[in-house]
């Protein structure tokens, strides 16, 4: 099957019009010896030329660049003084491109381009016609072409083979002046910026959502285990005050400290749990206060290790409870 190509090269000379696909890179390098010196044809002879265009060879609806050579446009080279800023090029090619085609603003189109020759000089070539002489050349393929530009040969010449794309070529074609063209552009960029702040910002807000609806559930799940054992021991019957004891201080734990298991036979009690190292002493302390009577026994049953949640110290913790 064959390709289609990104664009149609479309090349006149004096004599003719000839068409080139932009992918097949042997053929454009035939167009270096094309005369660019050669005179515009006048209406009869670039009429005749478009009655022998073959255009049932343009593939249908793609873009054709138009290369015409330079001495069909006026071409001015100036040095300047200074270098134009960008924001004001346009104005100052459109400047020259009216002085030297002595054409209206409106009735002219043009690009251009600036070397920097110093810190201080740079030379602006503007190449320059009237939008009719383009229409002209572009009449033939309006039924047929997506979209027509016209590029002056040197330029398309001076372009390196790998940034032969449409976009690129279709900036450095001949174009009417766009006041609001930089404006433009200076407002898509600012909004591809505002884009991505508002990705970025969005993004954050959905992770931090995420991580707050994760320890809702863990914590909801922490709580719900706690409640299903405060029923189990309220379901149980206690008689031995020793053991109601041991069980009323277990439940009044803080939420951080997680239960592992309790065991009581009525002179003897068993409370295995897990608690950041920090809370160890402050509870130990509160149940010497509250039971001075008993008789207590603490042995750490692994080494410290840093919790997931809270990047806390935390202990497995085996406390034993004699009644005394």
């Amino acid at each position: 099957m064959r390709l289609v190509p990104s664009y149609a090269v479309a090349v006149y000379t004096a004599e003719q019009c000839t068409f080139y696909d932009s992918c097949k890179a042997a053929e454009l390098v035939a167009l270096q010896s094309i005369d660019q010196d050669s005179s515009a044809p006048d209406t009869l002879q670039l009429s005749a030329i478009h009655q022998t265009l073959p255009l049932e060879s343009l593939s249908q609806h793609v873009p054709v660049l138009v290369l015409v050579p330079d001495a069909w446009l006026t071409v001015s080279r100036s040095q300047v003084d200074h270098l134009i800023p960008v924001s004001l090029l346009p104005l100052a090619a459109l400047s020259y491109a009216t002085e030297i085609t002595f054409l209206p603003p409106e009735a002219v189109q043009f690009n251009y381009s600036q070397v920097s020759l110093s810190d201080k000089r740079s030379e602006l070539t503007v190449f320059a016609c009237s939008s009719e002489w383009v229409e002209q050349l572009c009449r033939p393929f309006h039924g047929v072409a997506k979209n027509c530009v016209i590029m002056p040969f040197s330029q398309w010449q001076r372009m390196k083979p790998s940034s032969r794309s449409w976009s690129r070529c279709k900036k450095q074609a001949l174009s009417t002046y766009q006041p609001e063209k930089v404006k433009s552009q200076k407002t898509r960029v600012l909004l591809s910026y505002l884009l991505a702040l508002s990705l970025l910002v969005q993004g954050g807000a959905l992770g931090y959502l995420f991580s707050l609806h994760k320890q809702t559930e863990d914590a909801f799940l922490a709580r719900q285990e706690i409640s299903e054992l405060q029923a189990s021991w309220k379901a149980v019957r206690i008689e031995n005050d020793f053991t109601q004891s041991v069980l009323s201080a277990v439940q009044a734990f803080p939420r951080r400290v997680q239960l592992l298991a309790v065991r009581s036979d009525g002179v003897k009690a068993e409370i295995r749990m897990t608690l950041p190292e920090s809370d160890l002493d402050t509870i130990f302390i509160g149940w010497q206060h509250q039971f001075p009577q008993w008789l207590w026994e603490v042995n750490q049953t692994s080494q410290s290790a840093v919790s997931m949640h809270n990047n806390a110290e935390v202990l497995d913790v085996s406390i034993s409870i004699f009644s005394g």
